[in-house]
């Protein structure tokens, strides 16, 4: 492996992650939030994170 092959691996990802994330854009699955409302609209994201993962350990059994 050369030196050069982990960051042509980044850029590839990178390169797919922005495509994704046009075409996401393209279909309408995005929000549209005013610069004042950035703050608590990146607060909610966290809180439904949170919750998402807290739902999740609930459902996995114990043993």
């Amino acid at each position: 492996m050369n030196a050069k092959e982990p960051e042509a691996g980044k850029l590839k990802a990178l390169q797919e992650a922005a495509c994704m994330g046009w075409a996401d854009i393209a279909a309408g699955r995005h929000a549209d939030v005013a610069d004042g409302q950035l703050e608590g609209f990146i607060a909610q994201l966290g809180q439904q994170a949170a919750l998402a993962v807290a739902t999740r350990r609930e459902a996995i059994p114990r043993g």
